[in-house]
């Protein structure tokens, strides 16, 4: 951690490469490993740039440079500046770092990326479509059952039909991997106090208007696509990188920062593997899910944490763009099958009166054991394009917590 803040410093101040220290300790100079650097400021995302591969000569290299590309050259922030103040747009020096080496002890065979049709026509057909004419598909992966012309893309903007076939554009292809601890799910009854390697990718097929993560969230992905080296992680080398970090608490991996579901090929891929290795599957979800696409995923799956984003049916239509139904039948099911947890997040003036979270908690409540599933009840700040209004008070969700 000590490197990555010293690089980054030395860079944005003096334009210059920092020479390694000579005091490093030695498995960072000999492992051969890929990285992950994030930058925080706030409490909040400030970059994070990585290798799923090594393509430098030491784990020391890798922090160094994928530090750097963290503070200057993430596309979803503007460059750290040493002059900015708190408070201003741009962040300043200095800024929280964190470094993850994702490999095992022992170098993993580096894997040649290929397309995404490729990639699904090389182990099974994507799952869950139908040919409506010649070249239009209709992807059935969730509700909203998107006609997709050929060279298109749906709702999600991370499937899209190309040759006639729907293709899960975002398979394999990684946008955010840290190794977090398991509440930051958040999920507080499982397994507490490990850790667990947690990836994201592009795209979902919700469109909430203060969502926290909507630089990856609502993107087309073009960014990770373009660079398919850095950004594919094939399901075994996924599986080989958590099993690689269980000295360092981790329990398995976590599909979460962007919607998971939208890519069921990939979470059916992975999980068995995992599951070879005594590793669990974890799942961070909108809920919006299809009931046939539940029925084939949550066999794979251990723990989950499903938004119950509001328990008005029309805010769930037109401010969301989903369906309460659909996410409380995911909940029921789910519930009955893995461990469940749920996160609301409290809007003011969208969600945060007393009747409606008493309405969610009786539901919730009536669940079989659903008097035993923990609701995690958290804070909006303005974000995405909802940035009329201040952040959740402190009091109003401590008063939400009391019903």
């Amino acid at each position: 951690m000590r490197l990555a803040r010293a690089v980054i410093n030395a860079w944005i101040r003096e334009r210059k490469r920092l020479p390694l220290p000579e005091d490093l300790p030695p498995e960072m100079t000999s492992l051969r490993a890929g990285t992950f650097v994030s930058l925080h400021k706030d409490g909040r995302l400030r970059g994070c740039i990585g290798t799923i591969q090594p393509v430098r000569s030491s784990v020391a290299e890798e922090i160094a440079e994928n530090a750097i590309s963290a503070a200057t050259r993430d596309p979803r922030f503007s460059p750290v500046r040493p002059e900015a103040k708190a408070g201003e747009g741009d962040c300043c020096c200095p800024i929280w770092t964190a470094w993850t080496v994702l490999t095992s002890r022992l170098p993993l065979p580096c894997k040649k990326p290929v397309s995404p049709v490729m990639r699904r026509e090389s182990s099974c057909s994507a799952l869950r479509w139908c040919a409506m004419s010649e070249n239009t598909v209709v992807c059935e992966i969730c509700p909203h059952h998107c006609a997709i012309g050929e060279g298109g893309r749906g709702k999600c903007r991370a499937r899209g039909t190309r040759n006639g076939k729907n293709v899960p554009l975002l398979y394999g292809i990684m946008s955010s991997v840290a190794l977090d601890p398991i509440e930051k799910k958040p999920l507080r009854r499982f397994y507490p106090g490990s850790t667990i390697l947690s990836v994201g990718s592009f795209g979902c097929n919700l469109n909430c208007p203060f969502c926290q993560n909507w630089e990856i969230s609502m993107t087309d992905g073009s960014t990770y696509l373009q660079d398919t080296d850095s950004h594919y992680l094939a399901p075994d080398v996924l599986a080989d990188m958590a099993d690689g970090l269980r000295d360092r608490g981790n329990i398995g991996v976590a599909f979460t920062y962007n919607e998971p579901t939208i890519c069921l090929e990939y979470i059916l891929d992975t999980a068995p593997l995992l599951r070879e290795k005594g590793l669990k599957t974890v799942l961070v979800t909108n809920g919006c899910v299809e009931d046939q696409t539940a029925k084939q995923l949550l066999p794979h799956v251990d723990a989950l944490n499903i938004d119950l984003k509001s328990f008005d049916a029309e805010i769930y239509r037109k401010t969301l763009g989903g369906d309460l139904d659909t996410v409380k039948r995911f909940i029921e099911r789910a519930a009955a099958q893995c461990h469940v947890e749920l996160t609301t997040l409290i809007v003011p003036g969208m969600n945060d009166s007393e009747a409606e979270m008493r309405s969610l908690t009786d539901w919730v409540a009536s669940l079989p054991g659903g008097e035993e599933i923990p609701l995690h009840i958290t804070r909006f700040f303005p974000r995405y394009r909802m940035t009329d209004r201040a952040a959740t008070e402190r009091k109003t969700v401590l008063r939400l917590t009391e019903i």
